[in-house]
């Protein structure tokens, strides 16, 4: 939870920062970038808290497209957060 609040608040400011700054053209491709890596880290997170050691590979699988469902969700919202924080001052 915490891990996706961060990215969340992360990745909005990075995208509306880069949005109103020179660089405009960088801020979706800095997101992306963002996102991948917080995919990474929440799918093994994931993988490690909700899987025990002898992992088998349905749950695994389970466990990856939930956290692929999650992670679309979060990137959606960090980009609608990112573009209501540029909207006023475009």
């Amino acid at each position: 939870m915490v891990l996706t609040l961060g990215y969340i608040v992360v990745a909005s400011l990075s995208f509306a920062a880069l949005g109103l700054s020179p660089l405009e053209l960088f801020g979706f491709p800095v997101l992306v970038t963002l996102w991948t890596a917080y995919l990474w880290m929440f799918t093994a997170k994931s993988i490690r808290s909700f899987s025990a050691v002898p992992r088998s590979p349905g749950r695994v699988a389970a466990i990856i497209a939930g956290c692929a469902v999650v992670a679309l969700a979060a990137l959606a919202a960090s980009v609608v957060i990112g573009l209501f924080i540029i909207a006023p001052r475009s």
